[in-house]
């Protein structure tokens, strides 16, 4: 998810030539330990300004540099987009137990357990008491975990509650794995009313795209990784048809909403969404989404590693 802030005037700063007038950031809210993943969340409203997990900083430093950062690329008329994963949390400060029952890892549907507690971590995460937010989570604020810490055990656990299992989400890809809803760590439950309204006092909450952009008055813009299926599939399949890139991707129904993007920190060898795009084919998958009119195209340069720098190209006409 992305959350645009500043100003949308034309860029004064220039990438390996190209010149940048957004520019994504990765997650800011302070992970559990420094050389741990950003995507390990932990709390999202510390932004280096609460000393969680014996560190103040974040990846990016303390919340003053955080603050001077929106400033400094309004000067330079470059925007930034805020990359927020909000479907799970990592590392809790207490274990508990609750029922659960386990499930296949290659299909999230298919139960292979009987129901049994298990001893896990998933209580608080944040030590910055009622400042900010007054929600406390427990293990009923989640749908599932990935780690029992009485047998050190790794599986997929589905949580159990009120007598019945809960339910994955079921606006997400169920091509894969049978239920793409849960990723890693502590999977957050949507359901509950306590973790909504968090959530959305924090900034957003998850949905479908195009279900989520509505009901956001399309305030937002989303990654199209729907595009990037499309473009993974015909970059690596013979007898592609480009003419059906676009069919079904965010851009094709909602394009000032959508941000297209051919390869990211996600779709890295040995990351969640590993997919790899072959590098005779890259110019040509740029070359259709830097020609489109719409605002967003993400480009993932060796100077910037994983950083996106974004882009605006105007669309030639014959």
């Amino acid at each position: 998810m992305s959350l645009p802030c500043g100003s949308r005037q034309p860029a004064n700063r220039e990438v390996n030539g190209a010149t940048a007038t957004i520019l994504s950031v990765t997650p800011l809210p302070n992970t559990f330990h420094s050389n741990v993943s950003h995507k390990a969340w932990y709390d999202l409203y510390d932004l280096g300004e609460f000393g969680h997990k014996w560190s103040r900083p974040t990846i990016w430093g303390h919340k003053e540099s955080s603050i001077r950062l929106p400033n400094t690329a309004k000067n330079a008329n470059v925007e930034l987009v805020f990359d927020a994963v909000l479907n799970h949390k990592a590392n809790a400060d207490h274990t508990e137990r609750y029922p659960v029952v386990e499930l296949n890892p290659e299909d999230r549907n298919e139960v292979i357990s009987e129901p049994y507690e298990i001893e896990a971590w998933l209580s608080d995460f944040a030590t910055r008491e009622d400042t900010c937010s007054q929600v406390k989570y427990h293990w009923y604020h989640f749908s599932g975990t990935d780690y029992s810490q009485e047998n050190r055990k790794r599986a997929i656990y589905k949580i159990i509650g009120d007598s019945e299992e809960k339910e994955w989400c079921q606006y997400v890809d169920t091509s894969e794995l049978g239920n793409y809803d849960y990723l890693m760590f502590a999977n957050i439950d949507y359901s509950n009313p306590d973790a909504r309204k968090d959530v959305k006092n924090w900034g957003g909450y998850a949905e479908p795209l195009e279900i989520f952009l509505d009901e956001m008055d399309h305030r937002f813009t989303l990654f199209d990784f729907p595009l990037f299926e499309n473009i993974f599939m015909i970059s690596n399949f013979p007898y592609a048809d480009l003419r059906i890139i676009f069919e079904g991707a965010l851009v094709e129904s909602k394009p000032l909403n959508a941000v297209k993007f051919v390869m990211s920190h996600d779709t890295q060898p040995c990351q969640d969404v590993e997919k790899i795009i072959p590098e005779h084919f890259k110019l040509l998958d740029y070359a259709l989404i830097l020609l489109r009119a719409e605002r967003y195209c993400g480009v993932e340069t060796r100077a910037i590693r994983s950083t996106l720098i974004f882009i605006y190209f105007l669309q030639w006409s014959c």
